[in-house]
């Protein structure tokens, strides 16, 4: 971007694209529909490189003042990025160039959709909201195959992607630098006309909205040196209102006072720059101090505020944190320069604004190292020529620290202070243990599935990408070395996450230590660490009774482990009560249940019965648990390797202690192999046969409801007329309608997994919470061309407690056709409290 400073250079406003995020097992996402309270940054994107598959007209944009060349001299940045985090395929050498320290020296390109991915994932993991995207559109022919249009038109796509991502907020910026009087309303308006037409940007899910409109900021106009007569402008202004836009007016400083020098002086202007929604005023170069900063709030801020506040017009002040453009000048280094002040410089101006009332901020910019205003990461490996800034020992993530710390401020949730409230010695990523769910004895050989559970007490968002839980030294006698986030999860500061894994025993019997902690890829292991001592037995214990059980398969509840008392089975009362099958404390009894054989009973809370299984292959599973009750029913859950995957299922009395029933336990992702099963007993009072076991298989997604709301390949959308709370009943943590109007539930598959068609043929299971006398019913999309078909279930009989049902479909069509993209939702025929628990799709 051509930069100034105030009432002497021009510099045009940079847009960009931000987005949030926003669960603990989910990604943070940012709320789109208001730009109150946020802090938004300019993102240009426009960094490329010859072989990153763009045209090769572009070659070094904005690296380099040659776009066929790159070397001394030909620098365009003064900052020279940090790239450890970047994947290798999206960085290019750099030629003659030699750093300060060594090493090869690489650039990222823009082009690629994972340097941008990189770039959206700071913001999440810094708590910045969303960014404005520069578009430059006087260099655009209005083809989508011109090489700048195709560039740039790849640019807004990576961001649409990123967003969507780590749950940023985006909108356009256009900068109107270029344009002429006679093409710059065409180009606008063409150019907004072509993303719709082509790409719907408007309606994509993390475009950013205010009062209910899509934000579109335009800047350059009233600039001596920028186009556009008042009637040109107020045309412009108009054609996007009637579009339903809400026009920002990147505006100049002097908009209000109309100073000489800074703005056009036709009075006309005034009613032009009153006309937009928001007006946000450019002030980069404007102070280099804290006097002057003060100045602007007395004399530009709190006046300009005033006014847009009488007028109902939004305001977002602008701030920013370094200035300088010697390389791209070719002046001698230092002229430019406005000093950082080690972060005071960026900060003083959060804190000057955020007191003088403002609710927005714009943070210029993002990534714009050309002119020194860039927040994302720089490196001290400097190109030994030139002029370049330095992080002075401040950290490669300082200023997008301050970013985060911006934002938290500007939200309230830090208090209001000039002093910065972070020191720059300290680590942004902390952590603390929890607990974890790691046995202290082992099995030789034995896999075990676990959990350790840690809390984010830093700074930053744990992202998927790159925050894991590993092994110590990445070194560890059980075997898994680090363990990711679910994909597109993310942790923020003060929520917590359980990581689950399996480890395996080592086979020479001994004791031993295991290590854990969170580590920041390429950056730093951090945090508490949970270290475990494990005695591995040496043979004598815990042994199959009929051999592995193999799941898929049956679990008969009397072939419960060998190894006695407290080791694979525990129970309360001595002796065997009936007498039959084996000589252990575990009472069983001849059933008369179909199959015949035998039956544990006068089971009683506490008690729990284990069996060696094999897992045939690693996915979803349904137990279908037989049991009977003379009594009041009874409470289960089932553990494996000490891991709970079925939350406690609770059954009211069958009516005898022969009278027997089935009820269906869906298990999520269980891992393949080896494990120890454990039927734990909750709540006793009942008698239990056995367990057939079938698989959903590998081919199936699920979403269970619980109070973590854990997603396996589908979401859980929460729409108006299907608002949904957490509620725990009958031991189950799940979900149940907010208000009795709200009779939906509404749910989306992953499109990876189906799409439009592309499995017809499905199955999908919902366990319900037996509550009043409705008819529960699957309205789905169907390959007949509509949403809401509507395929009638069971009929609840309130009975209280926890069922199954299945519903086999022929034409699913998941189109996303339903509100707010869901592609089936269940129903209830009257207005009255219900809940879900686990929902699953599967062929």
């Amino acid at each position: 971007m051509q930069a100034r400073k105030v009432l002497t250079l021009l510099i045009g406003l940079a847009l960009a694209v931000c987005l949030l995020a926003g669960q603990v097992a989910a990604v943070h996402t940012v709320d789109r529909n208001s730009m109150t309270n946020k802090v938004m940054c300019g993102y240009q994107g426009w960094h490329c490189c010859p072989g990153d598959g763009n045209d090769p007209f572009v070659g070094w944009q904005h690296w380099s003042n040659d776009r066929n060349y790159i070397g001394p001299g030909y620098y365009h940045t003064e900052i020279w990025p940090s790239v450890t985090e970047y994947d290798s395929s999206d960085l290019f050498y750099v030629p003659n160039t030699t750093l300060t320290y060594g090493g090869t020296p690489y650039v990222y390109s823009s082009y690629r959709q994972g340097a941008v991915n990189a770039h959206f994932r700071w913001m999440l993991e810094n708590g910045i909201d969303g960014v404005f995207l520069q578009r430059f559109v006087s260099g655009y022919a209005g083809d989508p195959n011109d090489p700048i249009q195709k560039w740039m038109d790849r640019v807004a796509q990576n961001v649409t992607s990123s967003s969507t991502t780590y749950g940023r907020v985006w909108c356009l910026e256009y900068d109107i630098s270029g344009c002429t009087d006679a093409n710059v309303y065409s180009q606008l308006t063409n150019d907004w006309t072509y993303l719709n037409n082509t790409w719907n940007i408007k309606n994509h899910s993390r475009y950013l909205y205010h009062n209910g409109k899509p934000v579109i900021a335009i800047w350059g106009f009233g600039y001596p040196d920028r186009p556009g007569t008042p009637a040109i402008a107020q045309s412009v202004i108009d054609w996007f209102k009637a579009q339903g836009c809400w026009v920002i007016g990147g505006v100049p400083g002097g908009w209000r006072t109309q100073d000489p020098g800074d703005t056009k002086q036709d009075p006309a202007w005034n009613g032009v720059f009153r006309s937009f929604n928001s007006i946000t005023p450019w002030t980069v170069g404007a102070y280099n101090n804290w006097s002057g900063i003060s100045w602007w709030k007395t004399n530009k801020i709190i006046p300009d505020l005033n006014e847009c506040n009488s007028l109902g017009i939004h305001y977002m002040a602008t701030m920013w944190p370094r200035f300088g453009w010697d390389n791209m000048n070719n002046y001698p280094c230092g002229q430019s320069d406005i000093s950082p002040r080690g972060g005071q410089h960026l900060w003083d101006q959060i804190y000057a604004w955020k007191s003088a009332g403002v609710q927005t901020q714009f943070l210029a910019m993002f990534d714009e190292y050309d002119e020194s205003t860039a927040i994302m990461k720089l490196t001290d490996n400097i190109p030994t020529y030139g002029c370049w800034w330095t992080t002075q020992g401040y950290g490669e993530d300082w200023y997008l620290r301050l970013g985060n710390q911006a934002s938290k401020m500007q939200r309230g949730e830090i208090g209001l202070s000039q002093t910065i409230p972070i020191n720059s010695g300290t680590s942004p990523d902390n952590s603390q243990f929890i607990s974890d769910t790691i046995p202290t004895s082992m099995n030789p050989s034995q896999q075990y599935s676990v959990s350790v559970t840690m809390k984010n007490i830093g700074e930053t968002v744990w992202s998927w990408e790159f925050m894991k839980l590993g092994a110590v030294d990445d070194s560890d006698p059980f075997g898994p070395g680090r363990i990711n986030l679910p994909t597109s999860n993310s942790v923020a500061p003060n929520e917590q996450y359980t990581f689950n894994f399996t480890m395996t025993a080592p086979a020479t019997p001994g004791t031993y230590t295991t290590d854990w902690r969170m580590v920041h890829e390429f950056i730093r292991w951090f945090g508490a660490t949970d270290t475990k001592t494990v005695t591995v037995g040496g043979g004598g214990g815990q042994t199959p009774y009929a051999g592995v059980i193999q799941l898929p398969g049956t679990i008969q509840a009397e072939n419960f482990d060998n190894g006695g008392e407290g080791v694979a089975y525990h129970d309360t009362s001595g002796g065997n009560a009936g007498g039959q099958y084996r000589s252990t404390d575990v009472d069983i009894e001849t059933t008369t249940d179909t199959g015949g054989g035998y039956n544990v009973g006068w089971i009683d809370t506490g008690e729990w019965l284990e069996y060696t299984v094999n897992v045939a292959s690693t996915g979803d599973y349904d137990f279908y648990v037989r049991v009977a009750s003379g009594g009041g029913g009874g409470t289960f859950k089932i553990l494996l390797d000490g891991s709970d995957k079925t939350g406690n299922r609770s059954f009211a009395s069958t009516g005898g202690w022969q009278n027997w029933t089935t009820i269906i336990v869906p298990a999520r992702n269980l891992s393949s192999g080896q494990h120890i099963l454990q039927f734990n007993v909750v709540g006793g009072g009942f008698n239990f046969n056995k367990i057939d076991v079938y698989s959903r298989g590998a081919d199936a997604v699920s979403c269970d409801l619980g109070g973590t709301e854990v997603y396996d390949g589908m979401t859980h959308i929460q729409v108006s007329d299907g608002d949904t709370v957490p509620w725990t009943s009958a031991g189950h943590n799940c979900r149940e309608n907010v208000d009795y109007p709200d009779i939906y539930f509404y749910f989306g598959v992953n499109d990876s997994w189906a799409y439009q068609g592309s499995k017809q043929n499905v199955k999908i299971t919902c366990d319900y919470y037996d509550l009043g006398t409705s008819v529960l019913s699957l309205q789905y999309d169907s390959t007949g061309g509509g949403a809401y078909k509507n395929v009638a279930g069971p009929t609840l009989t309130n009975t209280g407690g926890w069922k199954q049902y299945t519903w086999t479909l022929t034409d699913a069509y998941f189109g996303n056709r339903q509100n707010n993209g869901a592609d089936f939702r269940f129903a209830i025929s009257n207005q009255q409290e219900w809940g879900i628990d686990t929902v699953c799709v599967y062929q």
